[in-house]
């Protein structure tokens, strides 16, 4: 008889315990790269003043968007590459 590894029983939870790998790492960093291309956030900015966005959480309209966002852009391209942006909870209202 051969020997098969037991499958966990219906509504029993199994971790692993799985490394990332440095390949993983750097595949992650050149993604967020090419998320916060300039071309790539361009692209994406036309897309919401075209499709006329909603404000989010903040309150900031598209109007608004370009005078907030200028100054602010080179510390949050930063601190998304080096994974230290303050992401903050966003409450759902019904």
């Amino acid at each position: 008889m051969s020997s098969k590894p037991s499958l966990p029983q219906q509504g029993v939870l199994v971790s692993a315990n799985i490394e990332k790998s440095a390949l993983d790492e750097s595949r992650s960093q050149l993604l967020m790269e090419e998320v916060l291309d300039d071309l790539n956030m361009e692209t994406a900015w036309a897309r919401v003043k075209a499709n006329r966005g909603a404000s989010g959480p903040d309150g900031i309209t598209v109007e608004m968007f370009p005078e907030w966002f200028k100054p602010r852009w080179s510390q949050i391209k930063t601190q998304l590459l080096a994974g230290t942006y303050p992401d903050r909870m966003v409450t759902r209202t019904l």
